[in-house]
């Protein structure tokens, strides 16, 4: 499916290549929803693989301690400022802690979500914001979110 998409978003944007030659700005502009909804199509199939993926790998992972957790927030934002790419293993802990949030609360559930989900559509300065968030309230809380907030 995802090949599909990056065909459809491909075939497209050839055609927009060829408008832009002959300066059709036109057709060009009607164009542009068809990018945009190929372009959503394509990231809805990157995140469910991405998903998939990592659900199947999240039982092998053992639990986060605050010091790891705090270890690998430190990590990914120091790879997002040099805008490194990421690995969906690196995401692993995160999205396990996200899926035990009933059992180890370590940070606010959606901040957490957020975070991954920015990192995955490569969204580097919004995924250091919520980095730089998650670490604000892990100084305020202790280390220990609660939900008297």
């Amino acid at each position: 499916a995802a090949n599909l998409s990056a065909l459809k978003l491909q075939s497209i944007l050839v055609r927009i290549e060829a408008m832009v030659s002959d300066n059709n700005l036109v057709s060009i502009n009607e164009l542009i929803p068809e990018v945009w909804q190929a372009s959503e199509e394509l990231k809805q199939c990157f995140m469910q693989y991405t998903s998939e993926k990592n659900e199947k790998k999240l039982d092998a992972i053992p639990a986060l301690t605050q010091t790891e957790f705090c270890h690998v927030l430190i990590q990914l934002s120091e790879k997002l400022k040099r805008n490194d790419f990421i690995d969906q293993d690196e995401l692993m802990p995160l999205n396990q802690l996200v899926n035990n949030m009933n059992t180890q609360v370590i940070v606010d559930k959606e901040l957490l979500k957020l975070l991954v989900e920015k990192i995955n559509i490569f969204d580097n300065e919004s995924a250091v914001n919520i980095i730089d968030k998650i670490e604000n309230q892990q100084s305020i809380g202790s280390g220990v979110m609660n939900d008297d907030r």
